[in-house]
């Protein structure tokens, strides 16, 4: 996201690096004036993730293009936002194609974080001393989908509740950006068991199409 505001460079030697344009003003009028040319064709989301200038998100919101807010970061401490509070223009999930999926998560909290994360509206009533299963994957994605950001999306794995990675960041492996879905399309729209649970979730969050939120 922040290479299309500003581009860091090293010479060849080692002894220069820095940004391109090197002014921070110049910087922001770049992004802005190319992200103002991407909305001729379409929206456009910001992964504003990471450590990013302080001017960057200030320009976003200037811009009214949503970014990211990935629950399982959004922390005040050891206390997790309630999505319910999260800003209209964002973009509500618990992950992206660069961490582990929701389950290998939770799977990984300790029983103390599970029950500070289990504080939330949506989640309450979960034992934290279980593991993740089916009630938490809905569960999940019903305090996502109740946020009101203006999209909620979600990795297809963390839709299912499997647990197949996309991609480890640093690695390199055969198995970075190797996943495939387990099922074909025609079996994907023969289940109509997930179908059922999905559209549910989606209606009943205002989410579906046809709803007020869609509009």
């Amino acid at each position: 996201m922040i290479g299309f505001y500003r581009t860091f460079f090293r010479s060849s030697d080692g002894h220069t690096s820095g940004f391109l344009p090197e002014d921070e003003g110049a910087q922001v009028r770049l992004g802005e004036t190319i992200m103002r040319l991407f909305r001729r064709f379409g929206e456009v989301i910001a992964e504003d993730l990471g450590t990013v200038p302080s001017f960057l998100l200030p320009s976003l919101d200037k811009l009214e293009i949503p970014g990211y807010r990935v629950l399982r970061w959004e922390k005040d401490g050891d206390k997790y936002r309630d999505p319910a509070g999260w800003p209209p223009l964002s973009v509500a999930t618990n992950g992206t194609h660069d961490t582990e999926t929701s389950a290998e998560w939770y799977d990984r909290l300790s029983v103390q974080r599970r029950a500070d994360l289990l504080q939330l509206p949506h989640l309450a009533g979960l034992d934290p001393e279980r593991g993740f299963d089916d009630r938490v994957r809905d569960a999940l994605l019903k305090t996502l989908y109740g946020a009101p950001s203006t999209l909620a999306m979600v990795p297809f794995q963390d839709a299912m509740g499997s647990r197949e990675r996309i991609n480890v960041p640093g690695t390199v492996s055969d198995g970075n950006w190797s996943y495939r879905l387990s099922m074909d399309v025609e079996a994907l729209l023969a289940d109509e068991a997930t179908i059922a649970r999905l559209a549910a979730l989606a209606t009943e969050a205002g989410r579906a199409p046809g709803s007020s939120r869609d509009r």
